[in-house]
C-alpha cells in the first residue's frame, strides 16, 4: 500500500475537510487538494508534515541489493 493511500484513508476517517487538512499540517491549501482529490504528486516535506498532523510515522523502504 502506498504512503499516499495511507494518508487519505486517514484523513477520510477523521472527517477533515481539505482546509481542515491544510490548517493541520501547515501548509498550502492548494497542495493538498491537489493530492487529495486527484494523483498529483507531493513535496516530500508536505507529506512529512501531513504525517506529523496524522501521528502517522514516515518510513523508508529498505531497497533490496
Amino acid at each position: 500500500m502506498k504512503v499516499g493511500d495511507t494518508i487519505k484513508r486517514e484523513v477520510k476517517r477523521r472527517g477533515w475537510s481539505i482546509l481542515r487538512t491544510s490548517r493541520e499540517a501547515n501548509t498550502h491549501y492548494a497542495s493538498i487538494h491537489a493530492f487529495l482529490t486527484r494523483d498529483a504528486d507531493i513535496r516530500l516535506c508536505v507529506l512529512q508534515r501531513l504525517c506529523d498532523a496524522l501521528d502517522l510515522e514516515l518510513r523508508r523502504k529498505k531497497r533490496r541489493k
